[in-house]
């Protein structure tokens, strides 16, 4: 790319976008933001009964990413009308309008787009969802490939950062554990944990090389919930609160696949890049427990 790119980013008050809106601020990016709450430069709303518009876009924006998305994997099944207007109908709309105006269309996917029976999927591995989310993804990867061939989808897993604002299993770990309450954990169920803001810089790497297709953003080591929940636990001096469980066991609407996890060595072999281990913030996360 001969230029800086610029980003506009959709559902800018969400976790991963803060985390891109921070990281791109550090490289000087120009940066316009969209959301239907809070501070942002443009009222966007993927939830609206009508598409949304973005309006001309200054120059200097090359990029537009989609963060906002419902991405409970149950109400995408209870609330399939309003889940899918907002993952898919009104996302397809936003994307088409982006890439109207010569923007590249940046879509946030999800290791969900997997069946789930092995783990180690890569990019050549073709989507087989077994959740409602999931296939709410790949109708978006689909409409992509189809129209806009030139787009970049980044699918994750499992995203965790600043305890403050986190909301990943580390911190419905770490706040069971400052309540005392027993924390059931899945022997049978895969993460590959993967720092939110490895993904914003991961992001900014792919965009200023003018990247296209698809990408996998993910730690290069997997682990069970089970095993995340132990060296969590043992930190703070509490094992005794973890349950053995299997996924099987939880009251969810849906059977959840057991091992999307996903191979990022695409990105780091062309790139020469790769994700810090989520144990590498273990002392930071036992800091948060004080007195626990």
């Amino acid at each position: 790319m001969n230029r800086k790119p610029g980003l506009l980013v959709v559902g800018a008050n969400g976790f991963l976008a803060r985390a891109i809106l921070r990281c791109w601020k550090s490289h000087g990016a120009l940066l316009i933001t969209a959301s239907h709450s809070g501070p942002a430069n443009l009222a966007i709303d993927l939830a609206a009964e009508t598409p949304p518009k973005i309006g001309d876009l200054p120059p200097g924006i090359t990029h537009a990413v989609i963060c906002s998305a419902v991405t409970s994997v149950d109400r995408c099944l209870r609330d399939w009308e309003y889940a899918h207007r907002l993952n898919v109908t009104n996302t397809i709309a936003l994307i088409d309008e982006i890439a109207s105006q010569g923007l590249r269309p940046v879509f946030c996917s999800t290791d969900q787009v997997f069946k789930g029976e092995t783990g180690g999927y890569d990019e050549m591995d073709k989507p087989d969802p077994q959740t409602a989310y999931g296939r709410q993804k790949v109708a978006v990867e689909t409409h992509l490939r189809d129209h806009h061939p030139d787009s970049l989808i980044i699918r994750m897993g499992k995203l965790f950062g600043p305890l403050t604002e986190d909301t990943s299993p580390i911190a419905q770990i770490v706040q069971a554990i400052h309540e005392g309450r027993e924390i059931p954990a899945a022997s049978d169920f895969y993460l590959s944990m993967t720092h939110i803001d490895d993904v914003a810089q991961a992001l900014w790497v792919l965009a200023s090389h003018d990247a296209r297709g698809i990408y996998h953003l993910a730690s290069e080591k997997s682990l069970t919930r089970l095993d995340l929940a132990k060296a969590i636990a043992a930190a703070a001096g509490r094992a005794d609160l973890v349950q053995t469980i299997s996924i099987d066991d939880l009251d969810l609407l849906e059977p959840r696949p057991k091992n999307t996890v996903l191979d990022s060595s695409k990105f780091r072999s062309e790139f020469g890049r790769s994700f810090q281990n989520w144990e590498d913030c273990l002392p930071e996360i036992a800091a948060a427990f004080g007195d626990v």
